[in-house]
């Protein structure tokens, strides 16, 4: 949304830009389950742990969303995201997690 209102300066645009923001802030929190970001998948019981890949991608869409917005929440989250990734056992804790959410649902 804010790169269409770049390129077509429509308030309506800005506005959707702006609300989706507000819904991410006051969402950011049931992504994060205390060792790694989760997809938060409303199917099943256990929320869906992000791969590697997703989990940096959505690190560095939050460092973006900071950037756009200056909203601090998004920088925090993205830093804490971080340490989760550098933390050995959060990382374990993450694999483990993974695997038995397969075995539960696949």
């Amino acid at each position: 949304m804010w790169d269409y209102f770049l390129a077509t300066g429509e308030s309506s645009a800005r506005e959707l830009f702006e609300k989706s923001v507000m819904t991410l802030r006051a969402n950011l929190h049931c992504y994060d389950i205390g060792f790694c970001r989760s997809t938060n998948s409303q199917e099943t019981r256990m929320p869906m742990v992000a791969s590697p890949f997703y989990h940096q991608l959505h690190i560095v869409q939050l460092h973006i969303m900071h950037r756009l917005t200056g909203e601090s929440i998004f920088a925090q989250f993205a830093d804490r995201w971080e340490r989760y990734s550098h933390s050995r056992s959060k990382r374990t804790r993450a694999v483990c997690y993974k695997g038995a959410f397969k075995l539960c649902y696949y």
